[in-house]
């Protein structure tokens, strides 16, 4: 399989199996999975809220993670979901507990406009 097939297969993601398949790499990468908040369980559904993942860290520390498919207007939605991301960590006094915001998105072109 050729890395453009991957590519489009990835495209053709709905939100739910691509949160599976990012939540999937995070592991890999050796986060540890605290709570899949966006994810309906048994299912390929997604919730709303925020964050859509909670992952610990190395030196188990909190890494919030967003996850979208949009494919327009990604820049606003990024800077928003940032913002509610941050608003939650303040709110819950995690400042001192958290490490990261990982944002994973399926976008094939981003513009800053």
């Amino acid at each position: 399989m050729e890395l453009t097939d991957i590519e489009a297969k990835i495209l053709q993601l709905e939100s739910g199996r691509f949160q599976k398949m990012c939540n999937e790499l995070l592991c890999k990468m050796h986060y540890t999975p605290y709570n899949y908040v966006g994810s309906q369980s048994g299912t390929n559904k997604t919730i709303l809220g925020t964050p859509d993942a909670i992952f610990l860290d190395s030196e188990n520390k909190y890494v919030y993670v967003e996850y979208t498919v949009q494919q327009s207007g990604l820049p606003k939605k990024v800077k928003e979901d940032t913002e509610k991301c941050l608003k939650d960590i303040k709110k819950e006094g995690l400042e001192k507990i958290f490490s990261r915001i990982i944002y994973m998105h399926s976008c094939k072109n981003i513009s800053p406009s």
